[in-house]
């Protein structure tokens, strides 16, 4: 692995905190959890209705710009919210169509979802998505040369690192002895998720398979402070890359956990909210990516 984080110019990037939100709405409960129960349905429109607006009330008040993950299922079923969005400031980028699961897709299914989720989002925004995001925190073997094929400068799907951008790989498989051997680098940039910097799978109640949802905003929001402290130490370049969803952040408990942790962090010297696009830039810019092969 390269050490391309020890950079002391003065002119170094530092610490880039990306505040981004998979806005899933309503389908990630009609794909990933394959209901159409209402009271199921409406978790997912509290999120549109409720969720986003408190969202970028809070993001407004600390005058912070950040990513938004949006499915193009959401963008058609709540073009308004959408658009205030946009209208705020923040970047859309592709999460899907229908939050559909990627495992197994064969490439043309994929390739269509992909067309749907950039139609989607262009109608919205008026330019096409560079950033792309699984619905499923996952790719296939070919989605590296599709998202290459269909013009996506990043991806933030998988889990390598936590703290370090590397460039995607093309070609990783396994081989017919049973090992295992790494593909060639693209020209993708990937911008590492955590479930440990996720709201979802601590905050949501989920009956089958049973998931309590009651986790500690405290317990949480320490974890996340601990990872912004420790890459204040150790990676003062590099990326802390929350992950959130409107109908979970919206609720009260969970919005008043995220609003302490900003403001215990706003203004700690080398550290920089970002979009992702933003941080990609710079972490281009800087050679701050890593090739692992």
């Amino acid at each position: 692995m390269s050490n391309t984080q020890d950079v002391s110019r003065a002119d170094a990037p530092g610490l880039s905190v990306l505040l981004t939100f998979d806005f899933d709405a309503l389908c990630i409960w009609l794909t990933m959890m394959g209901t159409t129960a209402p009271g199921t349905l409406s978790r997912g429109e509290f999120g549109a209705r409720v969720g986003a607006d408190r969202v970028l009330r809070l993001l407004r008040d600390f005058d912070i710009r950040s990513t938004w993950f949006v499915p193009g299922h959401t963008i058609d079923t709540f073009s308004d919210v959408c658009s205030r969005v946009v209208e705020a400031g923040h970047e859309i980028q592709h999460h899907g169509y229908a939050h559909e699961p990627l495992e197994g897709l064969d490439r043309a299914t994929e390739a269509r979802y992909l067309e749907q989720g950039m139609e989607a989002i262009e109608r919205l925004t008026g330019r096409a998505p560079v950033g792309y995001r699984s619905p499923s925190w996952n790719l296939n073997p070919h989605s590296p040369q599709l998202l290459t094929d269909y013009g996506f400068q990043y991806d933030s799907s998988l889990m390598a690192h936590d703290l370090r951008m590397y460039w995607l790989r093309d070609g990783d498989g396994l081989e017919a002895d049973g090992s295992y051997s790494f593909g060639e680098p693209t020209s993708i940039v990937e911008v590492p998720v955590s479930w440990n910097l996720d709201d979802f799978p601590p905050f949501t109640f989920v009956w089958e398979p049973l998931r309590p949802g009651y986790g500690s905003t405290e317990v949480i929001g320490g974890d996340w402070l601990d990872h912004i402290d420790y890459a204040l130490e150790h990676e003062p370049n590099g990326v802390v890359n929350i992950t959130m969803h409107p109908q979970v952040t919206g609720r009260v408990h969970v919005l008043r956990m995220v609003e302490r942790v900003l403001q215990q962090i706003a203004g700690r010297p080398g550290l920089h909210f970002r979009t992702m696009t933003e941080a990609v830039d710079l972490a281009r810019k800087h050679q701050l990516v890593e090739t692992f092969a």
